[in-house]
C-alpha cells in the first residue's frame, strides 16, 4: 500500500503469486508511475472540470489484455448505490507498458490502483494467461488464483493454471474494480495501510462476489446494504 499526501490514498490489487498482497515501495514502480502520469499529464484537467464520472480505456499494448471495457465499468457503476461513488473523479484503463510486463511476474505486478479520487485498472500480460509449473502454489494463493477464476489441470508431469478470457473480466469487475472502489468508500478513515487493505478486501467481497450467485447479480439496494455484516473496524 503506497500513500501521497497531496493527491490522497492509494489502494492497489496486487498480483497473487507475490508473498503478500501488499507491495514494497521501490525507487521502480512502473504502475504508480502509470497513474500518476495518466492523472497529471493526460486527464487533469477533464478529471477535475466534469461533473461525471470520467472513464477512458487506453489503447492496450500488444503484450497485455484489458478484460473489460467502457460499457463495462458503466454497468458495474450502474449496478452498485450511487452514493459509493460521490466524489470519484474518473476509472481509467491504461495501456500497460514494456516496463510493466518486465516486471509482471514479480511482486510488483498490480491488478489496479486507487490513486486521486481516481480508480486505475492495469491490463493482464498475455503470456500469463496459461502458466505452467512443477508443483502447485501454496494453498491460500492457490485459492485466490481459483477465486479469480483460475483453473488448475494437471499435464503429464506439470500443472497448468489457466484464465479464460471471460472469467479474468468477471474477476476484473467481482473482485479487482469493487476492491479499489472500497478505497475510494473508504478514504476518510485514518486506518493503516493493513487495515485499509482488510477493508478494501471486506468490500469487494461483500459488493463483488457475495453479488453475484451463479450467473444472475442480487441487486442492491439500501435496505440490503444494512443488513450486510459489519464492515471490518
Amino acid at each position: 500500500m503506497l500513500h501521497k499526501k497531496k493527491t490522497g490514498h492509494r489502494g492497489r490489487r496486487n498480483n497473487y503469486w507475490a508473498e503478500s498482497k501488499r507491495t514494497n515501495r521501490n525507487l521502480f514502480d512502473p504502475y504508480a508511475y502509470a497513474a500518476e502520469y495518466a492523472y497529471f499529464e493526460k486527464y487533469y484537467d477533464e478529471l477535475n472540470s466534469s461533473n461525471e464520472i470520467v472513464i477512458k480505456n487506453e489503447k492496450t499494448h500488444e503484450k497485455f489484455l484489458m478484460p473489460v471495457s467502457t460499457n463495462d465499468i458503466e454497468t458495474a457503476i450502474n449496478s452498485l448505490p450511487s452514493e459509493f461513488f460521490t466524489g470519484l473523479k474518473g476509472v481509467i484503463l491504461l495501456s500497460g507498458s514494456n516496463k510493466q510486463f518486465k516486471v509482471s511476474r514479480g511482486n510488483l505486478f498490480c491488478f489496479g490502483m486507487y490513486y486521486a479520487h481516481c480508480i486505475f485498472l492495469f491490463p493482464y500480460p498475455r503470456d500469463q494467461l496459461v502458466v505452467s509449473s512443477q508443483s502447485l502454489p501454496a494453498p491460500h494463493i492457490q485459492r485466490e488464483y481459483e477465486r479469480a477464476g483460475a483453473i488448475y489441470s494437471r499435464k503429464d508431469t506439470r500443472w497448468v493454471r489457466k484464465f479464460s478470457k471471460k472469467s479474468l473480466k468477471a474477476y476484473y469487475l467481482k473482485d479487482v474494480f469493487v476492491h479499489e472502489l472500497g478505497h475510494h468508500v473508504d478514504r476518510h478513515k485514518e486506518r493503516s495501510d493493513e487495515k485499509s487493505e482488510i477493508y478494501a478486501d471486506w468490500f469487494a467481497t461483500e459488493y463483488g462476489f457475495k453479488r453475484i450467485r451463479g450467473n444472475h447479480e442480487q441487486s442492491i439496494t439500501i435496505s440490503t446494504i444494512r443488513d450486510r455484516p459489519k464492515a471490518p473496524g
